[in-house]
């Protein structure tokens, strides 16, 4: 029965097995009623939704024991009441409730032209009505889709035809008395479109895809059946061609690429028939790559992400351990940061993902030593440098994708689990730290590709094995609907997700073994304008009396002028905008920037919000939001102390004076060397309260002035505070006391 097969759930079955003892045709709704209550605990119309849909796929017989899903040769066409061929599609039908003989009334649709299909239902009045779309497909299981009424039981919903042999909607009523009415209409229409694009002169997998300034992508590595590549090719969305650019300087697979803030490109790690610890960086001006600071920990298969200050973090991969390194794109080094919490001896499989708040989200995973697949969540803090526990997954997995929403939530899609591939899906809100289980895909599926459209929805692609299949989550509902599948099926066992281009398209290349083949996902065509901004989220953190500028880029991805005009809501005086209105053309020249600057002049510390609003003649998004988040620290006063020209031969950390201080105190150390540098000042129970410095120092004699706050700008109470430098192999602490003016 459908709930069994479709869900996997063994009590349904139990419900079969009741309601058989009733004998066919003699079943009272009461009866119904009393079993599905009391196993789905459900309202009467829940049941009854449950019970019609899988009444559709058990074949002819109540008795069968057989519990027919998806043989065609079984299809009930006893049921089937009306059946159309042509669109667009009305009616006007009676339908019994399913106590009665013959069960549930289903209309039929067939031989659809067009990629989707839209049912429009509206029950009688004074009667409470469900109704579903379901969607037969062979040797797929079945789709279904629930048709949402309102309180006047009217509602629309949309199938998509691809894969489905014919879609039937079925209507099911709460009373009983028999020949209540509904109306349906159903219109095709064109939907979403898949199709081959230029393909890369070397087929691969296990590479990188990585969208630059230019609107162009990157492609680096990756390997075939026999050869690991250094050969790299960029992909040209206006000529929609692949073309070689400059190579590697190691050849390798399973790393990781991150667009840097200066428009270059990182990419790490990796495997060349042993895991690597090399690093190199490209440059799209000269088309060239070369090599960057080596990682302290030879990894493949990690996970990397660009924080808001600049920096990348990785995590994790096989062989690495529990480690994580920042890489500082101005010193061009990697440092070892804070490990993620006690996992095993090693992770992959995880997913790394950038919060509004500037925190980085790591989900699930893979123990490298044991196999564990992990419900475990964490939050990376680059302010103080440090992982800490937050709310676990309700299901244990690795492999699958998170993508972060509009809403600032993040959606974490289906995976593999501790017995097989996943359906289900799970929304995290940083607000209160938890997950909750929202709709599941259609299709399990491990290690596929994952985009957030302009308009809101995720698209994923592909799978292991090879899937074809694609789907799109509706957030406002929650829901994943079918779409035209690839043409070519695909995986992405390298995290190297798909790339949502500046026109507006997806762009998925490659696979295993050795696909050369790329594909493009297109949004229905339009005539009108299409709006997207990046950086979707704006969070700094500076301090006080320092000013910054940044920039905001405003997309026209469809086929007409985009008209926008920009404002702080509520304003603020820290943040001006320039040009703060314009019209952005249609490709290839879609794009204006514009430059954002930040000024904490007369700020104290704390933490401000706005939101910059993009009102535009976009029809779907007439006002786009941008949410800001400006961080204020404290200001400290560092300054060099050394009156001659001489550097220190040694590092040193010395006595701060005054000590015991009231207000204020200077600590003094010395470098001898370019270092990366921690000070960091505890209290007695050993709780950081306050950076002083952090980031990359040139040798000198060095003092900073502490003022008695923690980073939040609050005065630490009187008492014993101890303060440590952190200086590459350099490590010292001191103790200090801080009293009031009385004692």
């Amino acid at each position: 029965m459908f709930l069994h097969e479709y869900y996997n759930i063994a009590s349904p079955r139990r419900v079969w097995e009741r309601i058989g003892e009733h004998g066919a045709g003699a079943i009272a709704l009461a009866s119904i009623d009393w079993v599905l209550r009391n196993t789905f605990r459900s309202t009467l119309a829940e049941a009854l939704k449950n019970y019609a849909v899988w009444r559709y796929f058990t074949g002819p017989s109540r008795y069968d024991t057989v519990y027919h899903f998806s043989e065609s040769n079984l299809w009930p066409e006893s049921y089937v009441l009306r059946s159309h061929n042509t669109y667009p599609a009305s009616g006007n039908q009676g339908s019994r409730n399913p106590s009665g003989p013959g069960g549930a009334n289903f209309v039929q649709f067939r031989s659809g032209t067009e990629d989707l299909l839209n049912i429009t239902f509206d029950g009688q009045d004074d009667a409470s009505w469900a109704a579903y779309a379901v969607g037969y497909r062979s040797p797929e299981q079945s789709v279904e889709r629930e048709i949402v009424l309102d309180a006047n039981q009217r509602g629309t919903g949309q199938i998509a035809w691809q894969g489905n042999d014919h879609i039937a909607l079925i209507a099911v009523v709460t009373l009983s008395p028999g020949n209540l009415t509904y109306n349906y209409q159903a219109v095709q229409e064109a939907g979403n479109r898949w199709y081959f694009t230029g393909s890369f002169n070397t087929g691969r997998c296990g590479h990188t895809l990585t969208l630059l300034p230019n609107g162009k992508v990157l492609a680096s590595g990756g390997w075939n059946t026999s050869t690991v590549f250094s050969s790299c090719e960029l992909y040209d969305p206006i000529t929609e061609t692949w073309n070689y650019t400059g190579s590697l300087n190691q050849a390798r697979d399973a790393h990781r690429a991150v667009l840097l803030s200066n428009g270059k490109v990182l990419v790490a790690a990796g495997s060349y028939w042993g895991d690597l610890n090399s690093c190199e960086i490209y440059d799209p001006a000269l088309g060239r790559w070369s090599y960057t600071g080596s990682l302290t920990k030879a990894r493949h298969s990690p996970e990397m992400v660009l924080l808001n200050d600049g920096k990348v973090l990785i995590v994790g991969g096989t062989r690495a351990g529990r480690t994580c390194e920042l890489y500082d794109p101005t010193s061009e080094t990697w440092s070892i940061t804070d490990s993620i919490r006690p996992v095993g001896n090693g992770i992959s499989g995880h997913t790394l993902t950038l919060l509004p708040n500037g925190k980085v989200l790591l989900a699930g995973g893979r123990n490298e030593s044991t196999g564990e697949i992990y419900a475990i969540c964490q939050l990376f803090d680059p302010v103080s440098g440090r992982w800490s526990y937050t709310g676990s997954l309700n299901q244990a997995r690795a492999w699958h994708r998170a993508v972060l929403l509009d809403s600032g939530k993040v959606l974490v899609v289906g995976g593999v689990g501790p017995t097989g591939d996943l359906r289900s899906c799970e929304l995290y809100d940083p607000t209160t730290g938890t997950w909750s289980y929202t709709g599941s895909l259609n299709r399990a599926r491990g290690s596929f590709h994952a985009s957030l459209l302009n308009n809101g929805k995720v698209l994923i692609a592909g799978g292991w094995r090879n899937i074809r299949s694609a789907e799109l989550y509706e957030s406002e509902r929650g829901l994943w609907v079918y779409i035209d599948s690839l043409n070519q099926g695909r995986s992405n066992s390298t995290g190297a997700n798909s790339v949502f281009l500046n026109n507006g398209k997806v762009l998925i290349a490659g696979g295993y073994p050795n696909i050369s083949s790329s594909e493009l996902y297109t949004l229905i065509p339009t005539s009108q304008s299409q709006i997207w901004a990046e950086p979707r989220y704006l969070n700094f953190s500076l301090s006080q009396n320092q000013t910054k500028d940044t920039i905001l880029r405003i997309f026209n991805n469809g086929n007409a002028n985009l008209g926008w005009s920009l404002t702080e809501n509520p304003q603020v005086d820290w943040l001006s905008e320039s040009p703060t209105s314009g019209t952005v053309q249609p490709r290839p020249n879609n794009r204006m920037d514009v430059t954002l600057s930040f000024n904490t002049t007369g700020l104290n510390p704390g933490v401000y919000h706005t939101n910059l609003l993009i009102t535009n003649n976009d029809p779907d998004l007439p006002e786009k939001i941008v949410p800001v988040e400006l961080r204020v620290k404290p200001s400290v006063d560092i300054i060099e102390y050394s009156t001659t020209k001489l550097l220190p031969e040694v590092f040193a950390l010395e006595n701060n004076i005054p000590n015991p201080f009231i207000s204020r105190t200077v600590i003094r150390y010395a470098l001898p060397k370019d270092s990366r540098v921690n000070l960091l000042v505890y209290n007695s129970q050993g709780i950081w309260v306050r950076k002083l410095k952090t980031g990359i120092a040139k040798p000198g004699f060095y003092q900073v002035v502490w003022d008695g706050k923690d980073d939040k700008g609050r005065k630490v109470p009187n008492g014993v505070y101890f303060y440590r430098l952190e200086a590459d192999e350099f490590t010292a602490a001191k103790k200090k006391k801080r009293i009031r003016k009385s004692d």
